[in-house]
């Protein structure tokens, strides 16, 4: 286990929203070390119930010597609304964890899209730590598909 300045065991705070799902280039829930924790957001859960339980969480991990130093925030998608309780989420357990670095990462299905919004939020974050973007890159079908319809629209503007 990894220790911070201060001696205390470090770990990584993995949070899953509601609908998110585990992305397959992340580690295993056998991986996790005693310092991880992982809060899901249950399903019909109500979002100020998810960030209290989730604060309360924070708040345990700290009182038992845990410094998260990671934070990962899975979505489902990045959409306006999903962004904004996202930010909400971050800066809440930031504040009580005091982690150095977050990690957002969507598990939508439009990578580009969601990409974007998402380095709209990692702006907005970047005052509270250092912040990196996890989006799925699109597909070879979705990327044929934008292509296709880039060149018909080039070929005849008005279709």
């Amino acid at each position: 286990m990894q220790r911070n300045e201060a001696n205390r065991p470090t770990g990584r705070l993995i949070v899953m929203t509601q609908g998110a799902r585990w992305p397959s280039w992340f580690l295993r829930y056998r991986d996790l070390g005693p310092g991880d924790a992982v809060i899901a957001h249950d399903s019909g859960e109500a979002l100020p119930a998810f960030l209290d339980r989730a604060k309360v969480s924070a708040v345990e991990l700290t009182a038992l010597g845990v410094a998260p130093q990671v934070l990962y925030l899975c979505l489902p998608e990045s959409d306006e609304a999903s962004l904004e309780q996202a930010e909400d989420v971050v800066r809440a357990l930031v504040s009580r964890t005091h982690a150095r670095e977050i990690v957002l990462i969507s598990s939508g299905a439009d990578g580009e899209r969601d990409g974007r919004r998402l380095h709209r939020l990692q702006r907005a974050l970047s005052k509270v730590a250092k912040v990196h973007v996890e989006a799925p890159r699109p597909s070879a079908r979705q990327v044929a598909r934008d292509a296709a319809v880039s060149l018909v629209n080039r070929i005849n503007p008005g279709a």
